[in-house]
C-alpha cells in the first residue's frame, strides 16, 4: 500500500525519474530524450527548490519513491523565480543543443530557454498550480 509523504532533498532523483518515466502524457519517455534530466528540470526539480512545503512524494510498500505532487501556492512568483534563479545555467547548458532525440526533446529544450511566461491560470481567478505523476 503506499502512503504520501512530504518530499525531501533526498527524492530529487526520484522526482527526475518519475518526470522522465512519464514525460509523454503519463507514458514513458526515456526512449525519447538524448537529456533525461531535461524534462525534471522544467516540470519537477524546480518545486523542490523553489518551496518544498507543497512538494509531496508517494512511496510504496517498500518505501521507494513511485510518484510525486510537486507544485506552487503563487504561479506569478514561481515563474519569476525560474526566470531569475533556476532557468539561467540551463538555458546557458542547453543553447548550444541543436541535435534533439525527438519533437519531445526540442519541445522541452525550447520551454527552458524561453523559460514561463503568463500562462491562463493566472487569468482566470487560480493563483497556483501542481503537478501530480505516478507511472
Amino acid at each position: 500500500m503506499e502512503h504520501i509523504r512530504p518530499a525531501k532533498e533526498q527524492d530529487l532523483p526520484y522526482l527526475y525519474e518519475i518526470c522522465l518515466r512519464t514525460a509523454l502524457s503519463g507514458l514513458d519517455g526515456t526512449d525519447y530524450f538524448h537529456d533525461p534530466f531535461c524534462v525534471g528540470h522544467y516540470y519537477a526539480a524546480p518545486y523542490l527548490f523553489f518551496d518544498p512545503s507543497l512538494c509531496f512524494i508517494a512511496v510504496d510498500e517498500h518505501n521507494k519513491p513511485s510518484g510525486y505532487i510537486v507544485g506552487t501556492s503563487d504561479t506569478a512568483s514561481f515563474n519569476k523565480w525560474m526566470n531569475s534563479s533556476w532557468l539561467p545555467p540551463l538555458q546557458t547548458q542547453y543553447e548550444q543543443v541543436d541535435t534533439f532525440k525527438s519533437e519531445y526533446e526540442e519541445e522541452i529544450i525550447r520551454l527552458i530557454s524561453k523559460g514561463p511566461g503568463e500562462g491562463v491560470w493566472e487569468h482566470v481567478g487560480y493563483p497556483g498550480h501542481l503537478h501530480i505523476k505516478s507511472p
